[in-house]
């Protein structure tokens, strides 16, 4: 599933080990290698920043793809904030989907 915030667009997927796993996408509309370099640099920093505060679902973490669109956000503090709440739209996703594969409302 996908979700959307700010610059950066992150699909998840439950993998079944305690902690999250960070894959980057970073394409040429972001700007030259620098940038994208750049931009590639920002989101694993903020994810090692932030990785501990994530939720985690009952079977685990998760594996999170993050794509940088456009132009990257100039702060850590801007990728960390999008970051936190991207992993939070989605686990709330996952949770909703496994209430209803379980039978509940």
């Amino acid at each position: 599933m996908r979700k959307s915030r700010g610059p950066l667009s992150a699909s998840s997927r439950p993998n079944g080990l305690p902690r999250y796993r960070l894959g980057l996408a970073v394409g040429k509309s972001v700007g030259n290698a620098v940038e994208r370099h750049r931009a590639k640099r920002l989101v694993r920093e903020a994810f090692r920043h932030c990785q501990h505060g994530l939720p985690l679902a009952d079977t685990g973490g998760y594996d999170l793809v993050v794509s940088v669109r456009g132009s990257c956000p100039a702060s850590l503090a801007e990728v960390q904030a999008s970051l936190t709440g991207l992993a939070a739209l989605l686990h709330a996703e996952w949770q909703r989907r496994s209430e209803r594969q379980r039978g509940g409302p």
